[in-house]
């Protein structure tokens, strides 16, 4: 799962078969790269990684999808209050997420809808290219998010 969704691609140098994530040479507060770090290694509290260690339901208890509570669902499909409010904060970095499909986008165009639908689906591919977007907000959004389940 983390080869799929958080993993950067392979290149073709030879020294070093597998490069560094590019928030790691960024100048980032320490909590960001922190939760970044976290998010990315699966050492967060969400349901699907906590309830291996504290026992319970992998199922998100925050939303009415009733689905596993991973990174995937985390991040486009939950639907409550403050991930809803998070999206509509950092809405610039989901506008080309899923430009041919308008997910975000409501018909009208008058707003903006902050999670997918249950019967959207994101492949992996999507997933590792927002969550290796080189870009600083990313970064700040996904740190805010994990600060969500901590609590």
């Amino acid at each position: 799962m983390y080869q799929s969704w958080c993993a950067c691609p392979l290149f073709s140098a030879r020294r070093f078969p597998y490069p560094i994530p590019m928030y790691l040479f960024k100048d980032l507060d320490r909590r960001v790269m922190r939760n970044v770090s976290r998010f990315r290694l699966r050492s967060h509290h969400l349901r699907s990684e906590s309830c291996k260690w504290l026992g319970g339901s992998n199922i998100c208890d925050r939303c009415e999808y009733n689905e596993v509570q991973d990174e995937k669902h985390v991040l486009f499909f939950c639907t409550c209050a403050e991930l809803c409010a998070l999206r509509l904060k950092y809405k610039d970095l989901f506008a080309d997420l899923f430009k041919p499909l308008h997910a975000f986008a409501q018909p009208s165009e008058s707003g903006f809808i902050p999670f997918l639908a249950c019967h959207h689906s994101v492949a992996d591919a999507e997933v590792n290219a927002f969550l290796n977007h080189d870009s600083i907000r990313t970064w700040r959004f996904v740190s805010d998010l994990v600060s969500i389940f901590d609590g």
